[in-house]
C-alpha cells in the first residue's frame, strides 16, 4: 500500500521552513515568491481529464479558524503536470489551481489560504488531476485558541463501499465528523450505517445523504447523526456511485484532534508500528480500534510486543459481528507492563481495518494513524526535524517479515544532500525499532529535512511522530511513511 504524509506546522514554523521543503506553507508568502495561482470558476463543467485522479475530502480556508494544506507527491518516474479543482458542497467549482509541474518523488504543498480565488469561509473538497501517479495528505490546523492539529492520508481507491473504523459520538468527550466525497460524475445518495462497538450500549443507526459530483458532505456524529450517549463504533458508507470517506475526531474538552482515512476493504492482518502504555513522564497512551469490514462474524486476536525486551503480550480474543468494532484500550489491558513502548499485530478470521490513537494527558496532545496491511523494503519519510522551532520527530519501523532484518535510515538536508545514517536490527514477527532524532548527534540542532528507510530484504512499515512540547495545546501529529 502506498502512503504519504506531511506535517503542517504552526504559524511561526510555517514562516521559517525553507521553500525547498515546503514551498507554499509559509504564511504570508515568503518575499520574492507568489501565492499559488488559482483562477475562480463556477459551474459543474468537468475539467480536462488526466490519467490519474485523487479526490480530497478536506479543503478549508478560515472555517471557524481552521485552515488546511494539501501535500502532493509525484510517485511516478517523470515530471507530473497537475491541476487542483476546488468544489463547494453543491458541486459548483470554486477555483482552479494550476497547472503545476511536480518532479518525481518531490513533494509539493498547496496551502488553501494561499490559493487565489478561494474565498475565506470555503468548506469543501478538491480534485487533483495529474499526468503521473500521485499520493497526497491533508493537514488541518487551528491556532485561534492554542494549537489544534490533525493529519490524514487521502484514500487512493474510490469504491461503492467505504469503512471508517473509528467513530466517536461523545465517549470521553470525543466527537467524529465524517466527510463523504462523491467521486462519480453523477449525484448520488449514500447510506451510512453506524454500528456500536462490541460490548457497548446503543443500537445501530442508519442515515442517508445526497452528495453532488466531486463535492463533499460532512456529518458530525452526535449532532447530524443522532447516536446513544457515549457512542463509540465504526461506520460503513455505501452507495450506487463510488466515494471516499474519512474521519476527523476532536475532543471538546482537551482540544486533542485526530485525523484518519477510511478504507474500501480490509485485510486479515494489520500491523501497528507504535503502541504505548503510560510511557515516560508524558504518559503516552495508545488505543487501537479494530473494525470488522465484512458481512460475517469474525474472531479477532491481538499481540503487543515490547520494544525494550521483545516480550510478547496477547490481548483477549474478541468476537465481532458484521461491521462491528472493538477498542483495545491499553490503559486497562491486563498483563501489559507500565511504561511500555512497542508494536502490535492484529489478526482475524476475516478482513479488518485498524486505527491507532496516541494521547498524552499531561501535554493534552494526540495523534492517530492507520494500521498497515503490508509493507515494502523501502520507505520515504518526507519531513524530519531535530529541535526545529521546538519540533522533534521520532521514526518507528516495524518488521513484517519472517527473518531478522537490518534497517537503515538515511537523512537528507532540505536541499537533498546526505546528512547522516543509522542502522538497527528488527526482529521478525512484528518487532519494531526506533530512531529518535533528538538523540542523533550527527544531526545538527535546527535540522529540517527528509529521510529514507530501507531493509535488507524483509517487508517493513514506518510511522513518524512529531511533537512540540514548547507549545500549548495539541501540536502533535503522526504520519505514515510511503511504502
Amino acid at each position: 500500500m502506498r502512503r504519504i504524509a506531511f506535517i503542517l506546522l504552526t504559524g511561526i514554523l510555517l514562516s521559517t521552513i525553507p521553500q525547498a521543503v515546503a514551498p507554499s506553507l509559509a504564511q504570508p508568502p515568503t518575499p520574492g515568491t507568489s501565492p499559488t495561482a488559482a483562477a475562480t470558476a463556477t459551474g459543474t463543467t468537468t475539467p480536462v481529464t488526466m490519467g490519474f485522479v485523487l479526490w480530497v475530502p478536506i479543503a478549508v480556508r478560515n472555517v471557524g479558524g481552521d485552515d488546511s494544506g494539501i501535500q502532493v507527491q509525484n510517485t511516478g518516474t517523470t515530471a507530473a503536470i497537475l491541476t487542483i479543482d476546488y468544489y463547494y458542497a453543491d458541486g459548483n467549482r470554486a477555483a482552479t489551481s494550476g497547472p503545476h509541474t511536480v518532479q518525481p518523488s518531490n513533494p509539493e504543498n498547496f496551502y488553501q489560504p494561499n490559493e487565489r480565488g478561494l474565498p475565506s469561509g470555503f468548506d469543501g473538497s478538491a480534485v487533483i488531476r495529474s499526468s503521473q501517479p500521485i499520493a497526497a495528505i491533508v493537514n488541518r490546523v487551528n491556532y485561534t485558541a492554542g494549537s489544534s492539529t490533525s493529519s490524514l492520508t487521502v484514500p487512493s481507491s474510490p469504491n461503492t463501499s467505504f469503512y471508517v473504523p473509528l467513530v466517536y459520538g461523545g465517549r470521553d468527550d470525543y466527537f467524529t465528523t465524517l466527510s463523504i466525497q462523491n467521486t462519480s460524475p453523477d449525484p448520488a445518495t449514500y447510506t451510512l450505517n453506524l454500528q456500536p462497538n462490541a460490548g457497548t450500549s446503543g443500537a445501530a443507526v442508519t442515515e442517508t445523504v445526497t452528495v453532488a459530483p466531486n463535492a463533499v458532505r460532512r456529518l458530525r456524529v452526535g449532532t447530524d447523526i443522532r447516536v446513544a450517549g457515549g457512542f463509540i463504533g465504526a461506520a460503513n458508507i455505501t452507495g450506487p456511485q463510488t466515494l471516499i470517506a474519512v474521519g476527523e475526531t476532536r475532543n471538546t474538552r482537551t482540544g486533542v484532534w485526530f485525523g484518519y482515512s477510511g478504507v474500501p476493504t480490509g485485510s486479515a492482518t494489520h500491523n501497528a508500528p507504535l503502541l504505548f502504555k503510560n510511557y515516560d513522564s508524558n504518559q503516552w497512551m495508545s488505543g487501537a480500534q479494530v473494525a470488522n469490514t465484512s458481512n460475517a462474524t469474525i474472531t479477532l486476536n491481538a499481540t503487543v510486543r515490547s520494544r525494550d525486551d521483545v516480550r510478547g503480550f496477547a490481548l483477549p480474543a474478541v468476537t465481532l459481528a458484521p461491521n462491528q468494532g472493538h477498542f483495545y484500550d491499553l490503559s486497562t489491558a491486563a498483563g501489559l507492563p507500565e511504561n511500555l513502548v512497542g508494536s502490535g499485530v492484529f489478526t482475524a478470521t476475516g478482513p479488518i481495518a485498524v486505527v491507532v490513537q496516541e494521547t498524552s494527558a499531561p501535554k493534552r496532545e494526540g495523534m492517530a494513524y492507520n494500521g498497515f496491511a503490508d509493507g515494502s523494503v523501502r520507505i520515504s519519510l518526507p519531513l524530519i526535524f531535530k529541535d526545529f522551532n521546538g519540533y522533534d520527530t521520532g521514526v518507528q519501523v516495524q518488521n513484517l517479515g519472517t527473518l531478522p532484518t537490518t534497517v537503515t535510515i538515511s537523512f537528507f538536508s532540505a536541499t537533498g544532500l546526505p546528512q547522516a545514517s543509522q542502522t538497527e536490527v528488527a526482529n521478525p514477527g512484528g518487532d519494531a525499532v526506533n530512531f529518535y532524532q533528538p538523540t542523533n548527534p550527527a544531526l545538527p540542532t535546527g535540522f529540517v529535512g527528509s529521510a529514507t528507510v530501507t531493509s535488507d530484504g524483509q517487508p517493513i512499515v514506518a510511522i513518524v511522530n512529531q511533537v512540540n512540547y514548547l507549545r500549548t495545546g495539541d501540536a502533535g501529529l503522526s504520519y505514515e511513511g510511503i511504502n
